[in-house]
This record gives C-alpha cells, sequence and structure tokens, in this order.
C-alpha cells in the first residue's frame, strides 16, 4: 500500500515554488504528513479538499465508502520516489531525507493513539509522539545521516520578533541556524540562550545549517513589526 499523497516522495516538501518537485497528487508531502499516516484505518488519512473544506465520504467516495473487508491483502507500506527528474545523488538524497525516517516510523512501529476514535484525542497524542519523534530525529539522527554522506534536506526555520527578541525554531529540534543583519552579507550562529535584542533591525534573514556547517536551507525573510 502506497498513497501518493503520504508516500510519494517526487512531490515538494512544501507549497513554495522554489521547492523541487512534482505536484499530480498534492500541493507538498512533509516530513508531518509522512508521520500522520494510520495504516489499520485508511479513511482516517483522507486529508481535506483542494480549498482546505473538510473531506467527507461522500466527497471521498462516490457512493460511500466501502470497508475494507481482506485486510490481509495488504501486506504493508511502501514508500516511492520516481526519478525521472532527480538527476544527482545530491537531489535523491533532499527527496527522500528526513521525510523517509517519518515513513519507516509507520511502517515499523504501531503508535497508541493510531486506533483512538475520537479525532481530537488523536490529534492531541498524534503531535505529542511527533514532538518525541522530532526530537530524536533533530538531536541524532540528523547528524548519524550527516557522518554518512546523505545530504538530507534542512526544513527552513521558523522565526518571529517578540519585543525585539529574535526566536528561531527548526522542524527537527536541535539542528543549528543562523541569522543575518545585512541580507546574507555575513550570518551569525543563532543561540537561544543568549537574548538578542534587534529593536533596530526591520528585516532578518534566517536560515538552518547543517551540523558541519557545509549547506544552508533556503533563506527566510523576517520582518521586525515591533
Amino acid at each position: 500500500m502506497s498513497p501518493a499523497t503520504y508516500f510519494y516522495f517526487d512531490q515538494p516538501y512544501e507549497p513554495d515554488f522554489e521547492e523541487r518537485g512534482l505536484y499530480w497528487a498534492t500541493r507538498c508531502l512533509n516530513s508531518r504528513t509522512a508521520f500522520s499516516f494510520v495504516p489499520n484505518h485508511l479513511y482516517w488519512n483522507r486529508g481535506r479538499t483542494q480549498d482546505g473544506g473538510e473531506m467527507t465520504d461522500e466527497i471521498l467516495c462516490t457512493g460511500g465508502c466501502p470497508p475494507l473487508t481482506q485486510p490481509q491483502n495488504i501486506r504493508g507500506i511502501q514508500a516511492d520516489l520516481w526519478t525521472e527528474t532527480i538527476r544527482t545523488p545530491q537531489h535523491l538524497h533532499y527527496m527522500l531525507f528526513p521525510r523517509f525516517l517519518a515513513f519507516a516510523e509507520r511502517a515499523w512501529h504501531k503508535a497508541s493513539w493510531e486506533d483512538l476514535t475520537d479525532v481530537a484525542q488523536r490529534d492531541k497524542e498524534q503531535q505529542k509522539d511527533w514532538e518525541r519523534f522530532a526530537a530524536i530525529v533533530g538531536k541524532g539522527e540528523l547528524e548519524r545521516l550527516e557522518s554518512e554522506g546523505v545530504e538530507y534536506r534542512l526544513d527552513p526555520p521558523g522565526a518571529r520578533f517578540s519585543n525585539s527578541i529574535l526566536e528561531i525554531n527548526t522542524v527537527f529540534p536541535g539542528l543549528p541556524t543562523e541569522y543575518s543583519l545585512n541580507q546574507g552579507a555575513s550570518w551569525e550562529k543563532y543561540n537561544p540562550k543568549i537574548t538578542t535584542k534587534l529593536s533596530n533591525a526591520s528585516k532578518i534573514l534566517v536560515r538552518s545549517s547543517s551540523f558541519d556547517g557545509k549547506r544552508k536551507s533556503r533563506v527566510v525573510s523576517v520582518e521586525n513589526s515591533n
């Protein structure tokens, strides 16, 4: 079983024109999406409509969604990466990792939240499990991949100003981040333990970095509206 909207890794990570990938199945497919798949309850993975609305049984299946009567026919789940647009090993690594780790988590481990019928409770427990998983990846697995020569994708960081203090976080905690006060002419390492007063800066650029400092993510621009 290999649903394209969760495990076809030729789709882009984010809905951004700078992201590589095809859009035939979904607008984006990130690590969090792959992690959220529920293998034993297929219709729970219905997602939302293209305009962001609720995907109902009536919309998803003409005439209603039939039950799965022979689950034994599904031997497992599979991730796919079609390579007609991939020309280098680096691009291959980028499209596979780190979201392939999220796929592996669902393939090899059944979480306690997967059978919860209460949607709100399931979402809450899934979010807690994602935070646990993301911390393990960010504080260990990414650096291990790096040591083995895997050029995984670096997720751009999230950033904001709070009372003129720059706050930066990453999808996977522990990934190094940097900021620039001069439109990228020079960069400084971000340290959340050091309060950075930037009251005079109107715009700052931020990016994440590999642990060895050789690779960088896409740059994100942050406006200071305080």
